[in-house]
C-alpha cells in the first residue's frame, strides 16, 4: 500500500478493515502460528516477565501464548485502562489466571480484581499493532498509551509487535514522540525493524 499521502487515520482504517475481513479460520492459524513464534523467541532470549496485551476482536489472539508463558514460568504483566481524575491511563496489573477476566474499558478483557503493578520491570513488551511498517514504526489505536508507556522504559525491553501480514504498508508516518518497535511477529515469522 503506497501510503504517502494518507493520514494515520486513514491507515489505521485501511490496515484494520483488513484485518477484519481474513475469515476467523485464518485468524485462528495465523494466531497459533505467531504464538508459536513469540514462544520460542522469549524461551531463546530468556525472558522472565513479559507485559502482553489481552486481545480483543479481530487482534492476533494472546490467550494461547499468554497461557504458555505462565507455563514456562514467566511472570505476565497487561495493561489495564482507568480513568483517574477524568483521564483515560494505562495502569499494569499481574495476571496470574488467564481465565478469571472481565470486561474493561472499550470491551478490552482484563483480570477480575486487578492486582495493580506500581514497580514494573519487564523483559519485553508484547502490544497491539493496527499498521506496521519495515522500519519498526507501528500505528496503534490512536490513544497514544503505548507509545507513552514505552517512553518510560528503558531501551534494552524489546518491543514486540503482533499483527497479520496484511497489515504491513510500505513506510508509515511518524513524529518524533512515536516509540519504534524491535521487531514484528505475524504469520510468515519474525521481522526485526530496520531502523532509519
Amino acid at each position: 500500500m503506497n501510503t504517502a499521502i494518507l493520514t494515520k487515520s486513514e491507515i489505521r482504517r485501511q490496515t484494520l478493515a483488513r484485518r477484519d475481513e481474513l475469515p476467523e479460520l485464518l485468524h485462528v492459524a495465523y494466531s497459533r502460528l505467531i504464538r508459536n513464534a513469540t514462544i520460542e523467541l522469549i524461551d531463546s532470549l530468556g525472558m522472565k516477565s513479559v507485559h502482553c496485551y489481552l486481545s480483543y476482536r479481530s487482534e492476533v489472539s494472546t490467550s494461547g501464548l499468554i497461557a504458555d508463558l505462565i507455563d514456562n514460568g514467566v511472570t505476565v504483566i497487561v495493561p489495564v485502562v482507568r480513568r483517574i481524575e477524568g483521564v483515560e491511563v494505562m495502569e499494569h496489573a499481574l495476571l496470574k489466571d488467564p481465565a478469571v477476566l472481565t470486561s474493561g474499558a472499550y470491551g478490552i478483557p482484563e483480570p477480575a480484581n486487578a492486582e495493580i503493578v506500581t514497580s514494573l520491570s519487564v523483559d519485553a513488551v508484547i502490544l497491539p499493532v493496527a499498521a506496521f511498517d519495515g522500519f519498526g514504526n507501528r500505528i496503534g489505536y490512536g490513544k497514544g498509551f503505548y507509545d507513552r508507556f514505552l517512553h518510560t522504559l528503558p531501551r534494552n525491553v524489546q518491543r514486540i509487535g503482533l499483527a497479520y501480514s496484511v497489515q504491513e504498508v510500505d513506510q508509515l508516518p511518524h513524529e518524533p514522540h512515536d516509540e519504534k518497535l524491535a521487531m514484528i511477529v505475524t504469520e510468515q515469522g519474525i521481522t526485526f525493524a530496520s531502523m532509519q
